[in-house]
């Protein structure tokens, strides 16, 4: 697979750019990297505001007509005070979309990513921040400072609305604070996408439009907002947010009442009659790994709650080795080799309520059990469902099981009966650049690592993996994969008796990097078996159980001593932190028989291992990430007048659509809230923290 693709260097803005990946066939894939505005330097943001200002200017009406877009369509993609409009979200993303393309096309590079403003770093320097200085954004008031003071930055009128003919924010001596992280955690908690995307719209991004414009700037006003070029830095920051509570809701579906993955938005840019960018909610939906990344999410503490038998200590479930777990058309499965080494694959299925479906054994549409002779894989694809492992009677093979959301298909042999695919023990599954990818140890135990992707039609020929330095890279028992920060990361325990240690390399989708140990070759971690990753709470977690070290076994092999519990280790982006035990202050430590298995589900972080003592039976670990009760800087404990941004503020009918809750006046196109639509959350689990 090495020779597939061809890297060609992005034209421009190298920093805040990915790379243009061409295949074989002559197409192109490319994820857009979005950086933080601190990350930038004052060139690469120069470069940026130049191209705004080449889109709104006497020669191009291109700004004007995205702001007349926006304006036109604010009814059905802003909520008011009694109706929650879902098109919110999904519209405003394929309009940030439409916009970085316009910019890419205009600096000519077509992997240009917008850079979000997150303001919650600025909670303390506020209006005195870097971003409202002359070499970035210009100041308050009416912006006489800057590329976007005066005649440099002309605003486009809305008829009927009333709107300053400059530049205008808030006055300088405003001192209301920005919203903070402890408002952000406070609103990923929101269990469902239409309480979600109400808090998200009302508590923090209305705020922050009101923050930014004050009283009498077109930040505060709907009609006319998008002439601030603030706008879309705020709303990347904003679908940045939303990113990631896709991320800790998987089940979720971006649905409410009146919209689902087939609703027609409408266009994200309208020009002398002609409409262009008329997407469908679903189209949108998966964009943030597809399309374009963040580079970097929120990282609250994370918290371990209770651990217990699984799923209750009256009906047990029992497993040989790792159970496999997945999130599937809003469910959380799990399947595993049933206890005893019979080679029967059980499974159940968990909704967010309850576990159902018992521990029956999983049956393929012929009616026939799947069989399996090690821990399975699954991954959720192409809305199915993919169960990969080692064969029952014939091991050392890989076979597939899909279910389509009613029945498994007749278990087969991986990519086909004449080219399968070899294993020694499970596969290890994830999807990445919209490919399924499967990595597992060769077969017989050789301690090689391989390689296969299915792209839609089919599995790949398989590839036995190389790192950056042509190294072939080694593998004892199962690998983990998992996505994060526009990687494919794999961990997995080194080849041969005195590697019991941590070895992680990453895939971009043209090679693997070079092969180190974690954290650094220095100090690695020790392990025994298999780890597990997951993305979560902005980073990358790794599971495992700690080796003590090995001894000589009667078959003049070796194994593995193992201290049967389980330790964890968290990856920011930039370093890995000091593995420590799993324990939520109450259980000292958590058990295991070897590796566990991870799934993210209902913002909460699951996971299922076999008991220590090699007993058979499966316990649970959940972890939650911390979030206050209220936040800190939240609606519910603010009762001062903020301007708010109002959809229907300055129509030409007269109506404003103002509304009051609560004490005082609002000011020309603000809502006073002095109550959130929807009470938080309260904080779940211990006090151990990473």
């Amino acid at each position: 697979m090495g020779n597939d693709y061809i890297i060609k260097p992005a034209v421009t803005l190298g920093a805040i750019s990915a790379a243009v990946k061409t295949n074989a066939d002559g197409t192109s894939s490319v994820v857009r990297v979005r950086r933080s505005i601190g990350m930038l330097t004052d060139d690469e943001f120069k470069q940026i505001t130049d191209k705004f200002k080449i889109l709104n200017s006497a020669t191009n009406t291109l700004y004007a007509d995205l702001v007349r877009t926006h304006n036109a369509n604010r009814g059905e993609v802003h909520s008011n005070s009694t109706t929650l409009k879902p098109l919110f979200l999904p519209w405003h993303r394929a309009f940030l979309m439409k916009f970085e393309q316009l910019l890419g096309d205009e600096m000519g590079d077509a992997t240009f990513g917008l850079p979000y403003w997150d303001w919650t770093e600025d909670a303390t320097t506020g209006r005195s921040a870097l971003l409202w200085t002359d070499k970035r954004l210009g100041g308050w008031g009416t912006v006489g400072n800057g590329p976007f003071s005066g005649a440099q930055w002309p605003i486009t009128a809305i008829p009927g609305v009333t709107s300053a003919t400059l530049l205008t924010r808030a006055a300088a001596t405003d001192t209301r604070p920005t919203r903070t992280r402890n408002d952000v955690m406070s609103v990923l908690r929101a269990a469902s996408f239409p309480v979600f995307c109400r808090r998200l719209e009302f508590e923090l991004h209305n705020y922050m439009h009101g923050w930014v414009g004050g009283q009498s700037g077109q930040m505060s006003s709907v009609p006319v907002s998008v002439n601030e070029p603030a706008f879309w830095l705020h709303h990347c920051n904003v679908d940045r947010i939303w990113a990631q509570w896709q991320e800790l809701f998987p089940e979720q579906k971006t649905e409410a009442a009146g919209m689902t993955a087939d609703t027609q938005m409408p266009a994200t840019l309208t020009q002398g009659g002609s409409s262009s960018g008329m997407v469908t909610v679903g189209s949108v939906d998966d964009a943030p790994g597809r399309v374009y990344r963040y580079d970097k999410l929120y990282q609250p503490n994370i918290i371990w709650g209770a651990d217990a038998q699984w799923p209750s200590a009256t009906a047990n479930y029992s497993s040989t080795g790792a159970p496999a777990l997945a999130v599937y058309r809003q469910k959380l499965y799990c399947l595993r080799q049933e206890r005893g080494n019979t080679g029967w694959t059980r499974g159940s299925t968990f909704d967010g309520t309850s576990w159902s479906g018992g521990d029956g054994l999983v049956n393929d549409e012929n009616g026939e059990t799947i069989g399996l002779s090690s821990s399975p894989a699954l991954a959720s694809y192409h809305d199915r469902l993919y169960l990969l492992h080692e064969g029952r009677s014939d091991k050392g093979w890989v076979w597939q099981s899909v279910n389509h959301g009613t029945s498994w298909s007749a278990d087969d042999l991986v990519p086909d009966r004449a080219k399968a695919y070899g294993t020694s023990g499970a596969p290890a599954l994830a999807v990445y650049q919209d490919k399924l990818h499967c990595l597992r140890q060769g077969r017989d135990d050789e301690g090689w690592l391989y390689h296969g992707i299915n792209s839609g039609p089919g599995w790949s020929a398989d590839v036995l993996v190389r790192d950056a330095n042509g190294s072939t890279v080694g593998v004892t028992s199962s690998p983990a994969v998992a996505v994060y920060g526009g990687l494919l990361h794999c961990v997995r325990h080194g080849r041969g008796r005195e590697e019991s240690k941590l070895w992680w390399t990453t895939y971009d989708g043209t090679g693997w990097s070079a092969d180190r140990l974690i954290p650094s070759s220095d100090a690695p971690y020790s392990i025994n078996g298999s780890p597990a990753l997951v993305a979560f709470a902005g980073r990358l977690l790794c599971v495992f159980e700690t080796a003590t070290g090995y001894h000589d076994d009667e078959q003049g092999g070796y194994r593995f001593d193992a201290d049967g519990y389980l330790s964890w280790a968290a990856y920011d982006g930039t370093s890995w932190s000091a593995a420590t035990r799993v324990s939520n202050g109450t259980n000292s430590q958590f058990g295991t028989s070897g590796g566990p298995a991870l799934a993210v589900f209902g913002g909460k972080l699951y996971c299922i291992r076999e008991d220590r003592g090699n007993v058979g039976l499966l316990r649970c670990a959940i972890a939650n990430f911390e979030a206050p009760a209220t936040a800190s800087n939240s609606l519910a404990v603010d009762n001062v007048t903020k301007p708010m941004i109002d959809p229907y503020a300055g129509q030409p009918s007269g109506k404003t659509g103002m509304v009051s809750v609560g004490g005082g006046e609002p000011g020309p196109g603000s809502v006073n809230v002095a109550k959130p639509m929807v009470a938080p959350s309260p904080p779940v689990g211990g006090k151990v923290r990473i």
